[in-house]
């Protein structure tokens, strides 16, 4: 008499040779597929690798003659602050880079190329320096709106000046309760105020004001 299992295939008497099959197949799948990924992202990341190196080339000099300042005792600032902000920042980011003045006005952004079209940028705090505006502004290829905020509006004069669209300025103070009156209000009123409902990037520079002021900013 004939076997009965003679018309069976091999994974229909074994279960696991089934199982095998399937493994490896699948892996052969991910690993084809993880291949063509990574081709991708190592494209991209040479593109930014390349940025990055002119971007930092470009603050070098600025970089030098901060931290060389501090090497003649005579003239070095007995203030820490300007020392701190020439280093690079201890934050773990890829494409970690400061954005405007070296100094003081500068900000530390992670990878800011990677801000979308029309973007929302909110800069609390404008100060003297506005080189941070100016560069998140040139490196977004203009594609963002930036607004600032500072109750001085002296200091906002020079982006007024631009007269540009993609810049506003409003004279205000940022606080924990809005009071029109005093020219104050919270962050979240002020999205209100400019239909906002989202921030794509957000800047603070507003000393100790920065802890009343966050308690209030929409998650």
């Amino acid at each position: 008499m004939r076997s009965t299992n003679a018309s069976v295939p091999a994974w229909g008497r074994n279960p696991i040779i089934l199982f095998i099959c399937v493994a490896i197949v699948t892996t052969l799948f991910l690993i084809e597929r993880r291949n063509s990924t990574e081709t991708v992202s190592c494209e991209d990341a040479s593109v930014l690798d390349e940025k990055l190196q002119i971007f930092y080339s470009n603050k070098s000099t600025d970089r030098q003659r901060l931290l060389g300042s501090y090497l003649d005792p005579e003239k070095a600032s007995k203030k820490f602050g300007p020392f701190y902000n020439a280093l690079v920042a201890e934050i773990v980011c890829p494409w970690l880079v400061r954005v405007g003045n070296v100094n003081d006005g500068g900000k530390w952004t992670c990878n800011p190329w990677a801000l979308p079209e029309n973007c929302v940028i909110y800069s609390l705090g404008v100060g003297p320096d506005i080189t941070f505006e100016l560069e998140i502004f040139k490196i977004s290829q203009e594609r963002c709106k930036i607004y600032s905020f500072d109750p001085d509006a002296k200091k906002g004069r020079r982006l007024v000046n631009l007269k540009s669209e993609q810049f506003t300025f409003t004279p205000l103070r940022i606080a924990a309760k809005t009071d029109e009156a005093l020219h104050r209000k919270t962050v979240a009123d002020i999205m209100i105020q400019f239909s906002h409902s989202f921030i794509d990037f957000f800047k603070i520079d507003i000393e100790g004001a920065i802890l009343s002021s966050n308690r209030h900013v929409p998650s």
